[in-house]
């Protein structure tokens, strides 16, 4: 975890606007904040470390649809001054719902 974190994200990012995002859950029920979102990935804000390589279904409630994607936990970090994990979420599979 000492090591410089490499953006590998190519894509533009999208900020999360909390008028869209109403609730976002790692299942089987790990709260999580949405910080941005790009047509590759998705950089998360947890209560708890998620093991990279780890194979998880993100849902997410908006105002107009639920949706849920798998996906692989490419990596995670301490976000600065909190206990909250900030972790980039590759999508490896099709959406659902």
């Amino acid at each position: 975890m000492g090591e410089p974190v490499i953006d590998r994200r190519t894509d533009a990012r999208f900020p999360s606007s909390g008028a869209t995002a109403a609730r976002a859950t790692l299942r089987p029920g790990c709260p999580v904040a949405v910080v941005n979102v790009s047509a590759s990935g998705v950089l998360l804000q947890a209560g708890r470390p998620l093991r990279p390589g780890a194979r998880v279904h993100l849902q997410v409630v908006t105002t107009v649809r639920t949706f849920t994607l798998a996906a692989q936990v490419d990596l995670f970090t301490l976000a600065p001054g909190s206990a909250a994990f900030t972790d980039a979420l590759g999508e490896r599979a099709g959406r659902q719902g």
